[in-house]
């Protein structure tokens, strides 16, 4: 991108003002610009790390559900921790026999559908089973075991899951910011989109990606904001939470207003000196 480039921004979610890892504000000083009354400001992502430490089944997305013997609900929980298909099916018929009072559960896995069949064996008196994934909205449960967000009724028959398994992490991390940007905004309407950072980088456990081209990511500022506000969120624009702290580079480049844009300035100004 054409225009006189100025520092870079080293932004680290360790020296956050506030939030969390991956929802946090940082204090932008003025001093780190350099503008002219004839120009205008962008920012360039440059760069971003982080060590790969998120766990892919864990209690604050996805790792309780209620299992329901006999009308008395359950809580199942899924201990935290990385998974693979076959490695959480084990974890899920494990926490299914531990619940369980009249049942013996059998969880398979077909590597043909891509999906789970629940089998219980009856080991004491027939109650009505069910698994139910509606008591937590907030988390995605249902998706690790491969239903949709339901009340599902089991039988000695077997249930096979409704949804293909698709255990694992996001392929991205879409950064978010409160600057704005012409760029797809989040659900709730208070960030947008800054970067995309695909996975496929992630090499000895640290995701590291720097971007091809310096204009590829850019958000135009017409004042030096007091904060800037960061999300690192999923596709479906939730949080990932990831336990490692993470840093980020950006260009700040200045940019020559158009004449209107100048004039525009100039006449607020005036404008602002006579009310004073």
């Amino acid at each position: 991108m054409n225009g006189r480039k100025g520092k870079k921004l080293l932004i680290e979610s360790n020296h956050r003002l506030s939030g969390s890892v991956y929802d946090c504000v940082f204090n932008m000083h003025s001093n780190l610009f350099e503008v002219f009354p004839d120009e205008n400001i962008k920012l360039e992502f440059l760069s971003f790390s982080i060590k790969y430490d998120k766990y892919n089944i864990n209690s604050e997305e996805n790792s309780i559900f209620i299992f329901v013997e006999d009308g008395v609900d359950k809580v199942i929980t899924i201990p935290n921790g990385n998974y693979s298909v076959t490695e959480i099916k084990t974890a899920i018929q494990s926490a299914l026999n531990s619940a369980s009072v009249n049942y013996s559960w059998i969880v398979t896995y077909s590597t043909t559908s891509n999906k789970y069949t629940y089998t219980p064996s009856l080991t004491g008196a027939e109650t009505d089973i069910s698994l139910d994934f509606t008591q937590y909205p907030n988390l995605t449960t249902h998706k690790i075991l491969g239903f949709d967000r339901e009340i599902v009724v089991m039988n000695i028959s077997g249930k096979e899951s409704t949804n293909i398994i698709t255990i694992g992490n996001d392929h991205y991390v879409y950064i978010h910011s409160n600057l704005p940007s012409d760029i797809i905004r989040s659900d709730d309407k208070t960030t947008s989109l800054f970067a995309i950072v695909p996975f496929l980088a992630i090499q000895y456990g640290t995701l590291y990606f720097e971007t091809i081209r310096e204009d590829l990511y850019t958000i135009s500022l017409s004042e030096i904001p007091d904060t800037i506000h960061f999300r690192l969120l999923n596709r479906e624009d939730s949080a990932i939470k990831f336990n490692s702290e993470w840093t980020m580079l950006i260009q700040i480049v200045y940019t020559k207003k158009n004449p209107n844009e100048i004039l525009m300035n100039l006449t607020k100004m005036m404008a602002l000196s006579m009310m004073k």
